[in-house]
């Protein structure tokens, strides 16, 4: 047994010398190992023809039904593991539901805390913790709420548009927002 925690490659290329001295390896995950999940990566690691894939449901799925949204109008981003918001700042210009795979540094408290710094203020934010176990939480919040909350570090989030921004969007910018100098 190898937790997946860490280097993801280290566990692959464990797997992948396992595999070659002849052992069996099944990786264990949760939700559909395509989408949003483990599988791309283990696909890459030891080829396609190696790898049985068995999806269950997703968190998107499950949060959605949760709600009654259909699950394919939700946009969907993940933040685990990256060091930048603009995934997410991308889908929220266009969509009225925007799902959101988090991790520990990208929880709820602070995705709402840099949405506000961002004056995006035209979403609720839905939080679902434990999805479909015991300890079960869903929590609406508007964004100012979360913060100095702490959430499962089992979440999923859906942003959900409630208004538009004041600024409607538009090809291109007046002059008088531009910087003039020596005429240009």
């Amino acid at each position: 047994r190898i937790p997946l925690k860490g280097s993801l490659g280290d566990v692959l290329t464990r797997a992948r010398e396992e595999m070659e001295a002849g052992r069996r390896v099944v990786v264990l995950a949760d939700g559909d190992p395509l989408f949003f999940g483990i599988g791309k990566r283990v696909i890459e690691a030891v080829g396609s023809d190696h790898v049985e894939l068995h999806p269950n449901v997703t968190a998107l799925q499950a949060a959605a039904v949760r709600i009654r949204v259909p699950w394919d109008q939700v946009k969907t981003v993940s933040l685990h593991g990256r060091k930048d918001l603009w995934p997410l700042l991308r889908a929220l210009v266009g969509c009225y539901h925007v799902g959101v795979f988090t991790d520990g540094v990208n929880h709820p408290a602070a995705i709402a805390k840099e949405l506000r710094r961002r004056t995006v203020h035209s979403f609720r934010m839905w939080v679902f913790e434990n999805l479909w176990q015991e300890d079960e939480r869903i929590g609406s919040y508007e964004l100012d709420e979360p913060e100095g909350l702490n959430f499962s570090a089992l979440n999923f989030v859906i942003l959900e548009r409630t208004g538009f921004p004041e600024i409607p969007l538009r090809l291109g910018l007046s002059d008088d927002h531009y910087m003039h100098e020596r005429g240009l």
